[in-house]
């Protein structure tokens, strides 16, 4: 099969490699969806030179697109905004560089979007779980040991 749709995923920064690193590696470990295609691309957005020159230095595997900055959060959000409609994504999702993703991002943003075939906007706002049995959901294992479980219930896990 196909891909059915593409998200451009925007990692958007301004300060904190080491967060971004760990943003980073979460978007490395999400599960993949055999309909779904990521394009991770790393938005800096900073009046730091030193900053930029640091995310160049880490060398993440992904694009990085620096973008002008007048340091106030809103500028790096539509400047995400205007980098997706420049792509040939279906979809923007952007996380700032502070967060992480769940294995599971994928799979549920896949859910949510093929429920919702005319969506214009997702907001997902999670209720984590973790737990020492499969509760059903989205669920993936926590721990070198196997016997713990983690879940994100979000909207499209709810009756509807």
């Amino acid at each position: 099969m196909t891909i059915k749709y593409k998200i451009f995923l925007c990692l958007l920064t301004h300060h904190r490699v080491d967060k971004l690193t760990r943003l980073v590696k979460s978007v490395k470990n999400l599960e993949p969806h055999p309909l779904l295609e990521v394009e991770p691309v790393i938005v800096v957005n900073t009046l730091n030179d030193n900053f930029y020159q640091e995310v160049l230095d880490a060398d993440f595997g992904f694009k990085v697109v620096r973008t002008e900055s007048n340091g106030k959060p809103g500028k790096g959000k539509n400047s995400c905004r205007k980098l997706f409609l420049e792509s040939d994504a279906d979809f923007l999702s952007q996380i700032d560089g502070d967060d992480w993703l769940y294995p599971t991002f994928i799979r549920s943003m896949y859910q949510h979007i093929e429920h919702y075939p005319n969506i214009d906007a997702v907001g997902l706002h999670p209720l984590d779980i973790v737990d020492h049995i499969q509760r059903g959901g989205h669920m993936f294992p926590v721990g070198d040991q196997g016997q713990y479980w983690g879940c994100v219930w979000g909207v499209s896990l709810c009756a509807r």
